[in-house]
């Protein structure tokens, strides 16, 4: 890490205490007003169940491959946020954002990590929001919020540990979507790789197994099914469109 990113940290990030803490608020409710310009947002393959109901799931990357909700279909960025930044009631919210404005870092103990809280996030209301801390004791809110960050690190190596599964075996291939809806010109969705059926269905019969007891069979199954969610996406930006020509 060069000295501007180490920089940049130390002047977002601080260890979380009560002590430098005791006042920070979150909005109420929460607003992640920085998403708004967001093509795609990473998920832990622990939720890939819910999210599919929602989001098409893709991989995305190039050096590093990511597990991905897709929030857009154009360069116009996330076609779910509200406009005064709240996510929308009854669609999934990923853990990446539930679980702001914590994050953690490692220790010199490998089995410890350090929870950091990100003192200039978006999600900050230092005004009228919900604290972090009732009296001398972490509110249910931060309880909440820490218990989440803290399933992030194990979460987060399953994620990449199925990623490199499916990368080992060969499954990824690049792939366009094309979407037409309601007569209006198509639109051509690139930069994303999906799981490739063909060589799915020529795994060996001792990954099948391998795959099915871990659950990596039944992730890429939610993964597949939630191709068809292209559409609502292809919908929330006619409606979008729709909006602005009306205004």
């Amino acid at each position: 890490m060069n000295s501007q990113a180490s920089a940049l940290i130390a002047d977002r990030f601080a260890l979380f205490s009560k002590e430098r803490h005791a006042a920070v608020r979150l909005s109420a409710p929460r607003r992640f007003p920085d998403t708004a310009g967001l093509n795609t947002i990473p998920l832990l393959v622990g939720e890939v169940s819910e999210a599919a109901a929602h989001f098409p799931i893709v991989f995305v990357g190039t050096d590093k491959i990511q597990l991905a909700a897709a929030l857009a279909i154009s360069s116009e960025g996330n076609l779910f946020l509200n406009p005064d930044g709240t996510w929308p009631d009854g669609v999934y919210t990923p853990a990446l954002l539930r679980r702001r404005p914590f994050s953690i870092a490692p220790t010199d103990n490998p089995q410890r990590f350090a929870i950091l809280l990100d003192e200039k996030d978006a999600t900050l209301d230092g005004e009228k929001g919900a604290p972090l801390f009732d009296g001398d004791k972490t509110s249910a809110l931060g309880e909440e919020l820490l218990a989440l960050t803290r399933e992030l690190q194990p979460a987060a190596a399953a994620t990449e540990a199925f990623i490199a599964a499916v990368q080992a075996q060969g499954l990824l291939a690049s792939r366009t979507v094309t979407l037409t809806s309601g007569g209006r010109p198509p639109v051509v969705v690139q930069g994303v790789q999906l799981i490739d059926p063909d060589k799915l269905a020529a795994l060996p019969e001792s990954t099948i197994v391998e795959w099915h007891r871990n659950g990596y069979l039944a992730a890429i199954a939610y993964i597949n099914g939630s191709q068809g969610r292209w559409q609502t996406l292809s919908r929330l930006a006619r409606l979008r469109d729709e909006a602005r020509a009306n205004a």
